[in-house]
């Protein structure tokens, strides 16, 4: 018996954040840059995703 699974990972992840600036007062109808990266194992893994 054999079996074969394949998966794909999706293009786009879905994330929703609240932005605040250092007064804790919140950020509105402003556009904000976010990088994510994803390490392997730990926070000092190897990069998998930046």
């Amino acid at each position: 018996m054999a079996l074969l699974i394949a998966a794909q990972a999706p293009v786009l992840v879905g994330y929703q954040a609240v932005v605040r600036d250092v007064s804790g007062v919140l950020i509105k109808n402003t556009v904000v840059s976010v990088r994510i990266s994803i390490l392997f194992q730990s926070v000092q893994g190897t990069p998998l995703y930046i």
